[in-house]
């Protein structure tokens, strides 16, 4: 519901499975709400208790080693992490989190990964790299049918604008031409390096 507009909702129904999954002690699942509740507090700008639930939430995932689980919380955590400025811990994020990703062959959540390394890189004034990381991202995401939600769409719109305005027009189109025509293996060498 939250994804609809309703947050109180979103919150009344995220705590009441929460609580559903704690009664049964099912961590995959208490992990699972710990992160939705993350992703909404991040949504009203509660990076505060956003963080505190993604990192709860990650813990747990780590405790039960479900890879697929970590990668999506160190993304969400990467993205956090990029919203308040930290580019740095940012990147760390991104990388452990596309690295488990291209370990469980999760192709449906790499873009997600490529788009966070390409905001770091726009961040850190690299705009080619950021370009070329964005486009392979771009074409991935493309290439899946899947949509931006709120919070990347946003990262990765800056992170597109930002190397735009660095680069001159040529220098863009061109740098996102061969970002768009890496192949996934490639663009995740370039992103992990």
């Amino acid at each position: 519901m939250s994804d609809q507009g309703d947050d109180a909702l979103g919150r009344a129904l995220y705590e009441q499975s929460l609580a559903l999954s704690r009664e049964m002690g099912d961590k995959r699942g208490i992990a699972g709400g710990l992160g939705n509740l993350g992703a909404l507090a991040a949504g009203q700008g509660d990076y505060a208790a956003a963080q505190a639930l993604y990192e709860e939430s990650l813990a747990l995932f780590r405790e039960i080693w479900d890879k697929r689980g970590i990668a999506v919380s160190l993304v969400n955590l990467g993205h956090l992490l990029l919203e308040q400025g930290d580019a740095a811990s940012a990147q760390t994020a991104f990388r452990e989190s596309l690295t488990l990703l291209q370990e469980v062959g999760d192709k449906n959540s790499m873009f997600y990964g490529l788009a966070g390394l390409a905001a770091v890189a726009a961040h850190q004034a690299n705009a080619s790299r950021a370009a070329h990381l964005a486009a392979a991202a771009e074409s991935l995401r493309s290439s899946l049918g899947a949509a931006w939600d709120m919070v990347e769409g946003r990262i990765f719109a800056r992170a597109v604008a930002a190397a735009r305005a660095a680069l001159s027009e040529a220098e863009f189109n061109a740098a996102w031409e061969v970002g768009s025509k890496m192949t996934l293996d490639e663009a995740v060498e370039l992103a992990l390096n």
